[in-house]
């Protein structure tokens, strides 16, 4: 039997792993000759050596970078995730503390709105967890550590829709280079000065650090840069004169006819925690609208096998849910805010004086697998319960059109459960030796399992 020879490499600079790559396609060489080459000439430095006299677009997809960027907006942060082929990280809103957090802003006025809202955030935090801690007593079966941490997170959960999307934030990019490259072009154009400027400062970083793949100034020309702008101009921000209901309306579905009878068995027979296969993508898309707290918006936006509109966030509709479960106090303190929030000029940098709390109308479109998918990860208990109620209709949907299905979904009622303070990333010398109690082992491994079991377009929750 013929074996592959197989290498894996991992540890040079993203534009020579590139052009390693790119060598196989035009030289017969091993990889490890030209690693040779790569030791003789130096790190970086290698890729400069080589004209490329075809698509160079091709080359840069074969090398990645990672970034880090702190202290952007909310907003900001969803421009840098708007693309389909993001990966990265951000900070929780459901499992950190913001009362610190500084903000982003343009005008004197909306500083002024936000104080007010980080101060009725930082009030709200201290009165939901008395609420919480005697809505939900501890129990002698529970662990203070993670009992403390579910408690907190409860608590984030409520409080976070009075976070200002000014709020600062901090994500991680982890890209190649040539999407990176793409995606700075089209957002160097965007309508919020903040994330022009924050395209322009990434790309002269990349620039410096990789000159063979990136230009100080933008690779656009005039041309690309005016298509961008009228594209931002008419998907980014635009006029929203109805938010909607919170219970989705189905414009398009896939229907059993459109999948053809062979093929169907496939529906049924799929075990837990195993997607679709991707060609069913060609049977057709789901196309439905509804309306959402920008909190959780921004854990459906990662969904990014979908595609969801980038909606304009207005102070005029509240999310109930929210709002309910505030004091008559800080609803009343709430309302006033919201009333001189309106009166500022609805300018698209207004935007950032408007609270997480603020609903706006989404539509996302979507195949049958990545439907599928979303509908039975978001359909848990530990899922924001604004985004989960959205996941059990589309749960309720397939199963109306596809009688039989196999939906491994959880409609079961949301209950208080410590499982969420375990959700956690804990520095690993804190824990005790391997060698000690079985008790201590399980421990240990159940404070990592929800990274080990994370899929790609899901964190802990934003």
């Amino acid at each position: 039997m013929h074996h592959a020879k197989i290498d894996i490499i991992d540890d040079l600079p993203p534009e020579d792993v590139a052009m390693l790559q790119a060598l196989y396609s035009r030289s017969p060489k091993s990889v490890q000759d030209h690693l040779v080459k790569v030791r003789a000439t130096g790190s970086g430095k290698f890729m400069s050596q080589y004209y490329v006299g075809y698509g160079h677009k091709s080359i840069g997809d074969c090398g990645t970078t990672s970034i880090f960027i702190e202290g952007l907006s909310m907003l900001a942060a969803k421009a840098i995730q708007q693309w389909p082929l993001y990966s990265g990280q951000e900070a929780s809103t459901r499992y950190m503390d913001f009362s610190q957090a500084k903000c982003v802003f343009e005008t004197p006025e909306e500083e002024a709105i936000q104080q007010r809202w980080m101060s009725l955030y930082r009030r709200a935090t201290e009165e939901l967890r008395t609420q919480m801690m005697m809505l939900h007593p501890m129990t002698d079966d529970m662990v203070q550590k993670d009992y403390d941490n579910a408690i907190s997170a409860r608590v984030f959960d409520v409080a976070r829709g009075l976070l200002p999307a000014g709020t600062t934030t901090m994500v991680s990019w982890h890209t190649n280079l040539r999407q990176a490259d793409d995606h700075l072009v089209g957002l160097r154009q965007h309508p919020l000065t903040e994330v022009a400027d924050l395209a322009n400062s990434v790309n002269a970083k990349l620039a410096a650090k990789y000159s063979n793949s990136f230009q100080p100034t933008s690779s656009g020309s005039i041309a690309q840069m005016e298509y961008h702008s009228k594209g931002h101009a008419a998907f980014t921000y635009g006029p929203q004169n109805h938010v909607g209901s919170t219970t989705p309306t189905f414009h398009r579905s896939v229907t059993p006819r459109d999948i053809p009878e062979h093929l169907r068995h496939l529906l049924v027979c799929r075990p837990p925690r195993t997607p679709l296969h991707r060609e069913f993508d060609r049977f057709g898309q789901f196309d439905f609208s509804f309306a959402l707290d920008f909190g959780s918006y921004r854990d459906l936006q990662r969904h990014r096998n979908g595609v969801l509109n980038m909606p304009e966030l207005t102070p005029y509709h509240f999310s109930e849910w929210y709002l309910n479960q505030y004091s008559e106090d800080v609803q009343a303190a709430l309302q006033t805010i919201l009333h001189d929030l309106c009166a500022l000029p609805a300018t698209p940098h207004r935007q950032y004086a408007v609270p997480m709390g603020a609903l706006v109308p989404c539509r996302y479109t979507c195949g049958l697998p990545q439907m599928l998918y979303l509908a039975e990860l978001r359909s848990g208990p530990t899922v924001h319960p604004t985004l989960r109620t959205v996941a059990h209709a589309a749960v309720e949907h397939l199963k109306r059109l596809f009688p039989g299905i196999s939906l491994h979904a959880d409609t079961s009622p949301a209950e208080f459960s410590v499982k969420r303070g375990k959700q956690t990333i804990t520095e690993k010398s804190n824990f005790p030796s391997l060698r000690g109690s079985c008790r201590d082992d399980t421990a240990a491994r159940n404070t990592f399992r929800f990274d080990r079991n994370r899929t790609p377009d899901m964190g802990p929750g934003t």
